[in-house]
């Protein structure tokens, strides 16, 4: 059995009869025979968490590298699966309780019409036509829209992607012009939302799926960055990290999203994790906004649960013009997957 399919086996087992029996298709490299695994056993959860790290430390003394990396992934694999094992277990005892974190989506989709929405706030609602997206909306325009978008109830997603917060790769002068702006932008919506919970998509923490797989001076500077944007932490309700799918491989997107919710957890606000049933373009041409199969989109729903943070199901079918001929009804697979862990959770 290669790496490769080590560690997604010790994902399965560490899951704890998540994917108890379940045959996972369509990964390079694997076996689906080698993946149908019964075994729960909390002893086995920590002894492989413990060889995996004894192994990371190994391999780190030994000046390698890549054995690094590969014995880091199965150790955060394995820290995963205890977490989810913990997160199930938590939702069985717990089952009345508020805290207990949600599932959301931006729009109606077969079976999961049920699920409580968050409302986007793109571009189009934020500046007049014609506008220029670098500098502050006109306010009046602005604040009309987040009023009427408020009767319909539903927690605002500022979606503003092209603002320059990273002062790894801009100047100083210019995050701070921006980051004026973005907080000019939040205090109006908030001032207009009628107490309506308001959070921007994807900007704080930054998005980086290069840097939790580099060494520690590429992940401090990572942290640094993302701690000057505390003053828009600061400012939301609610953080809204993006979790979407650049890795064909499961351990690999592990890695990046444990990454992306510890520094968001550094914030202390209410986060809620976005996800997308589609592979991104960054997983590869033939990946490339395909959707993705109910174990690896389960596993994702069950990660961000797990960690104590609601999920946000995103998706715009129609902006995807070589999309058109999907239909999407209750048995399409991530579809199937969502809908598993919600009667798990009833």
């Amino acid at each position: 059995m290669n790496k490769l399919k080590t560690t997604f086996t010790a994902l399965v087992i560490a899951a704890g009869g998540v994917f108890t029996g379940v045959t996972i298709e369509g990964f390079s490299g694997r076996d689906p025979a080698a993946m149908e695994v019964t075994l729960d056993r909390e002893d086995l959860q920590r002894v492989l968490r413990d060889d995996a790290e004894s192994r990371r430390k190994l391999a780190q003394d030994a000046g390698d590298e890549l054995g690094r990396q590969g014995w880091l992934l199965d150790r955060r694999v394995m820290d995963l699966g205890i977490s989810l094992r913990e997160y199930l277990n938590a939702v069985e005892a717990e089952r009345a309780a508020d805290d207990v974190p949600e599932i959301y989506t931006n729009q109606n989709i077969p079976g999961l019409a049920d699920l409580p929405r968050v409302r986007m706030v793109y571009g189009r609602d934020i500046w007049p036509a014609g506008a220029d997206k670098h500098q502050l909306p006109d306010e009046a325009f602005f604040r009309g829209r987040i009023s009427a978008m408020a009767t319909a109830e539903k927690p605002m997603v500022l979606n503003i992607e092209h603002f320059n917060l990273d002062i790894r790769n801009t100047e100083q002068v210019e995050v701070d012009r921006y980051m004026a702006m973005m907080l000019t932008i939040i205090g109006w919506a908030k001032e207009s939302a009628g107490g309506l919970p308001i959070g921007i998509y994807g900007e704080v923490p930054i998005r980086d799926h290069l840097s939790p797989f580099a060494g520690d001076a590429e992940m401090q500077a990572w942290r640094a960055a993302n701690e000057y944007l505390a003053p828009i932490a600061e400012a939301v309700d609610v953080l809204y990290p993006s979790l979407y799918t650049h890795h064909t491989d499961p351990a690999q997107w592990l890695v990046y999203a444990d990454a992306q919710l510890d520094e968001a957890e550094q914030y202390g606000k209410p986060t809620a994790a976005f996800h997308w049933p589609r592979f991104t373009s960054l997983a590869g041409a033939e990946a490339r906004r395909e959707m993705i199969g109910k174990p690896y989109w389960s596993l994702q729903i069950y990660y961000t649960l797990s960690r104590g943070h609601d999920a946000v199901i995103w998706d715009e079918p129609n902006h995807f013009a070589n999309l058109g001929h999907e239909v999407w009804t209750e048995q399409t697979p991530w579809i199937v997957g969502t809908l598993d862990i919600i009667g798990e959770r009833k």
